[in-house]
């Protein structure tokens, strides 16, 4: 192997050892023969620790403190003995098993929890929640994907409902889950489209309860900046089934008006 040390005045001097000769000569190991640290260090203290020559891969045994070294990346880095990684890794390996064991609890816990729940869900599905109105049961699904506000296309895909059979309708799907009651945005773009249509319906007011009933509301149709445009009073009705929303849509003003859905 090969050190580099420091005299006195500055000077910086390359010193080598060959195969197990213990007397250093002046220069540089061959840089076409494989380099081979042979053997440890040993020293008794920290005062002569400081005299060995720092070279990357030399291992270092301090009596002192009992300890192997080893040189990387200038600096000395103590090796941590066999018996403390063991004893290490079996702290961790006791919490490891501790947490496995708490998560496994805590996992039948909400299977059971889960279990009742689904109990609970079932019997108001059979008894409380189960609907009362036929029109909840009697009902057209709306469920393209063209009929949701996230929907885009270009002119040419133009759709409507105009003409659409007075009924209720249900929106579910890739159309959404209800109707907007916000206003949804729009310019007059005819080739960027919303819904596959101009005008994008939203619920003018708000979606009713159970308890309220059949409700009437007002639809607006968004489009050219306005969000009700043309000032469109289209009236429908509304009923909460438990779960979901239907609508008792009809016929639009004109063509380039579309009722569209929403995700909530």
């Amino acid at each position: 192997m090969d050190y580099e040390v420091k005299r006195d005045d500055g000077t910086l001097i390359w010193y080598k050892l060959v195969g197990h000769n213990v007397i250093p000569i002046e220069g540089r190991c061959s840089k076409d023969a494989v380099l081979l640290h042979d053997g440890i260090v040993v020293v008794p203290d920290s005062k002569t620790a400081q005299k060995v020559a720092g070279i990357d891969g030399l291992l270092e045994y301090r009596k002192d403190k009992q300890e192997l070294y080893i040189r990387s990346n200038k600096t000395w880095n103590v090796l941590a003995q066999k018996n403390e990684i063991l004893q290490e890794t079996s702290e961790v390996d006791s919490k490891l098993n501790n947490v496995d064991q708490k998560l496994s609890k805590q996992i039948q816990t909400m299977d059971l929890q889960l279990v009742e729940f689904e109990k609970k869900i079932n019997k108001l599905m059979n008894f409380g929640f189960k609907p009362t109105r036929q029109e909840c049961s009697n009902y057209t699904l709306l469920d393209n994907k063209d009929r949701n506000i996230k929907y885009r296309s270009g002119k040419s895909s133009l759709l409507c409902d105009s003409g659409i059979s007075t009924g209720w309708y249900r929106f579910g799907g890739d159309a959404g889950t209800q109707l907007s009651t916000t206003c949804v945005p729009r310019i007059r773009d005819t080739n960027n489209l919303k819904c596959r249509t101009h005008c994008v319906s939203w619920l003018n007011g708000t979606h009713p309860s159970v308890g309220d009933g059949k409700v009437t509301r007002r639809v607006c149709f968004s489009w050219a900046g306005k969000c009700c445009f043309a000032n469109t009073k289209t009236y429908i009705e509304v009923i909460n089934c438990g779960f979901f929303y239907i609508y008792k849509l009809v016929s639009p003003p004109s063509c380039s008006y579309r009722y569209c859905g929403t995700d909530v």
